[in-house]
């Protein structure tokens, strides 16, 4: 190739990487944009962002993103797509989406909580690994799916709530969760779920909290009778309908 014409194809990308910091595209019928005075990221539009791969998502590594806004009609968070955005300390969610995609929130170890809103129906598979930060999220009930290692290593999270409408735990959902000492299980009827869901320091030192009636059914579902110390709760105290 040419010098000139190289340095031409040089040019043009860095135009567009000088774009990309203001404005672009991140789905089929969505787009992205960037307020530097705010520290501000705005998904908009409807469908599906785009999943993207390891390190190309043009969030990767962004330490210039405090918020993220993700406005009503975006129905999926594509995979990686705010990997190592490691100062986002706040993100907004709709009720459109009904997907958090692969390693969505991987390392955003500025999160401290989240609410996921009830049209999700798939949290997939280490969607906040190392959300080191995150002390208190909230599954609706209408999650069915936690996907393998989800919150593995969000080391700040010291209660979680499972709904009964979830009926797929992955393994290592919440590995290396060292401070989670609290888990509330509504599930009636508990399945099978792999012995190193949760780390070992939940299993012998933490409380497993079921529905009324339902004790002994944990205590012979494999996985769950892990726990050391399991405790009834009425069905107003468990949150069940």
């Amino acid at each position: 190739m040419p010098m000139d014409d190289y340095k031409i194809i040089l040019e043009e990308k860095q135009t567009v990487m000088a774009r990309a910091d203001e404005s672009g595209t991140c789905g089929n019928n969505a787009t992205w944009t960037y307020s530097e005075k705010t520290q501000t990221l705005t998904i908009s539009g409807s469908g599906r962002m785009y999943n993207y791969d390891w390190e190309c998502s043009p969030f990767f590594n962004r330490s210039d993103i405090n918020k993220v806004v993700i406005e009503s009609g975006i129905s999926s968070i594509g995979n990686f797509a705010f990997q190592n955005c490691n100062n986002v300390s706040f993100i907004s969610i709709p009720n459109s989406v009904t997907r958090i995609g692969i390693y969505a929130f991987y390392n955003c170890s500025g999160l401290t909580s989240i609410t996921i809103p009830n049209s999700v129906t798939n949290i997939e598979l280490y969607a906040f690994y190392g959300c080191s930060g995150l002390a208190s999220i909230t599954i609706p009930n209408g999650v069915t799916s936690i996907g393998i290692g989800a919150f593995m290593w969000c080391s700040s999270l010291s209660s979680i709530t499972i709904p009964n409408s979830v009926t797929k735990i992955g393994f290592e959902a919440f590995a290396h969760c060292t401070c989670l000492l609290s888990v509330t299980s509504n599930i009636e009827e508990p399945y099978y779920c792999k012995s190193n869901t949760f780390p070992d320091e939940t299993y012998r030192k933490g409380t497993l909290y079921v529905p009324q009636g339902t004790k002994d059914l944990y205590t012979r579902a494999c996985g769950w009778w892990n726990f050391l110390n399991i405790e009834q709760k009425s069905s107003k105290a468990a949150g069940l309908e």
